[in-house]
């Protein structure tokens, strides 16, 4: 879910995958302050992995193919700049926001799910996480971090074919733990399948017939019906919403490659206008801020102070108006200072020009 938009040594960067991740961070918020408008909203959060995965797993083979191995502690410190500013930011909001309703010991287990990455698995068992429940897909994305890296570098010790059935196996085992895990933990890391999917086109990428025409084609089609059932007010039935076999994912899945693979198709020019873009790179913030700030009190609260009425619709306006502010001012003073960070924990180029070569070839 968070962009790694920012200085990059090693990464090919894709404007149309920001403006991707832009419409699906739009469907998230409306469809939590307005949820009889955008019902489907929701699958906003399956566009996201996807391309977490798609994103994670090209830089690894990027990393890999460019410097012939991958540091995987260079990689986790980069997640940890990335992912930890902005979190414990929302987590402090919260808890201050908490302990003025006087609900302080209420909010604290919730807090410590999601800086520990384990909201998932306490909402899953039933435990409230309150105006930080949202964090439990970060949770699902960490988790894929944590282990996929791993995983990743002993598949490309093979060849695609078998890297693509343990895949398949990987997601497999995964579709069973609904009925293995107590409560509904297991049904959430079934969710947090479609980050595998993504994973699977950045492997097969590279091996796909050279029709841009045809994938622009097709990116801008899906890109077209993925939008539509995103914002419709007419509700799809969750069954085929969620997961790696769920209509957003598989959507998702052509926008992808479509637009990967024909950069100047008019449908990756759409994505790439600047508003989209814009959102797309602030999308971790808005999603972070926009759960505590539309659905607390908050908003009305302090219109009330003011001593200003407003209606429900003017309250949720006003509140995903602050929520914007918020994330902006979130990427420019808190995440864009560790987003340059980064760089110090990249493999560095050898100063021996053979011994780069060598690396290359």
């Amino acid at each position: 879910m968070a962009s790694d938009s920012g200085p990059q040594a090693d990464a090919v960067h894709w404007a149309a995958l920001d403006g991707l991740r832009g419409v699906a961070v739009v469907a998230v918020l409306l469809y939590h302050a307005f949820p009889q408008l955008a019902p489907n909203g929701f699958a906003g959060v399956d566009v996201f992995f996807v391309l977490s995965g798609f994103l994670i797993t090209s830089l690894l083979v990027r990393e890999r193919e460019r410097y012939g191995r991958v540091s995987l502690p260079n990689f986790y410190m980069r997640r940890i700049l990335r992912l930890y500013p902005a979190l414990l930011l929302t987590v402090g909001l919260v808890l201050g926001l908490q302990a003025g309703r006087g609900e302080l010991r209420e909010a604290v287990p919730g807090a410590v799910a999601a800086v520990l990455y384990v909201s998932h698995v306490t909402i899953g068992l039933g435990i409230d996480s309150g105006f930080l429940s949202h964090t439990w897909t970060l949770s699902l994305e960490e988790h894929f971090y944590l282990f996929w890296p791993v995983v990743l570098l002993g598949l490309l010790a093979g060849r695609l074919r078998r890297s693509l059935a343990v895949i398949a196996l990987l997601m497999l085992g995964l579709a069973i733990l609904p009925g293995v895990l107590p409560g509904t933990v297991g049904a959430m890391y079934w969710r947090g399948l479609p980050m595998l999917v993504g994973s699977c086109i950045a492997l097969v990428l590279p091996r796909l017939p050279p029709s841009t025409v045809w994938w622009g084609r097709s990116g801008l089609v899906s890109l077209a019906v993925l939008t539509v059932i995103l914002m419709t007010p007419v509700a799809v039935p969750a069954v085929l919403m969620r997961g790696p076999f769920g209509i957003p994912t598989i959507l998702s899945v052509v926008v992808i490659v479509g637009f990967v693979v024909a950069r100047r198709s008019l449908g990756a020019r759409f994505l790439s206008v600047v508003p989209l873009t814009w959102l797309g790179v602030r999308a971790y913030g808005l999603y972070l801020y926009h759960f505590p700030i539309v659905l607390s009190p908050v908003v009305s609260k302090l219109m009330s102070v003011l001593g200003v009425e407003m209606l429900w619709l003017g309250n949720m306006l006003l509140a995903l108006g602050i929520t914007v502010v918020c994330a902006g001012a979130s990427y420019r003073w808190v995440e864009a200072p560790f987003l340059r960070l980064k760089d110090r924990f990249r493999i560095r180029e050898s100063r021996d020009p053979a011994a780069a070569a060598s690396i290359r070839n």
